[in-house]
């Protein structure tokens, strides 16, 4: 990992490499390497998932068989390194479904707690009215789509 974010997208396979992406699936196949990621850690992906799911379609009221998971869905790792790419800066102001299209809701499953395990990374929600500090915390974060936010 060179930059501040590290990347993995379970659906496609992409994963951070230097200042680009290679493709984690293509790589296990020419090297015949298929130990990184076992059965027991795609069970546990999918768990994990369905929980999260059953979250949103809860706290918005809608049918969980109507969710489906969009592209990207991937695993972040922040450091404090410099950002190599503008695709390692998350402090920026920005919406999600702006950014992503396809997406109507946004989840976020930490597993680490500000003040705890790191300091930096709050997110601030942007509102014309006010500002929302959120710190994060291990388990769910639930935001409305429409909302802008940064990384602090």
């Amino acid at each position: 990992m060179d930059g501040e974010a590290s990347i993995l997208d379970l659906h496609s396979g992409a994963l951070s490499k230097g200042d680009s992406f290679i493709n984690l699936y293509q790589m296990m196949k020419s090297n015949k390497d298929r130990s990184v990621f076992s059965e027991d850690d795609f069970s546990l992906y999918r768990r994990v998932k369905n929980r999260i799911r059953s979250a949103i379609a809860e706290e918005f009221g809608i049918q969980q068989d109507r969710l489906h998971l969009t592209h990207p869905t991937f695993f972040s790792r922040m450091t404090t390194r410099a950002a190599k790419t503008v695709h390692d800066e998350y402090w920026h102001p920005h919406i999600d479904k702006e950014t992503y299209g396809s997406f109507d809701y946004t989840s976020l499953l930490y597993l680490t707690d500000y003040s705890r395990d790191f300091t930096g990374g709050r997110f601030v929600f942007v509102d014309k009215e006010a500002n929302s500090t959120v710190e994060p915390r291990t388990g769910l974060s639930k935001d409305g789509m429409r909302n802008c936010a940064q990384r602090s």
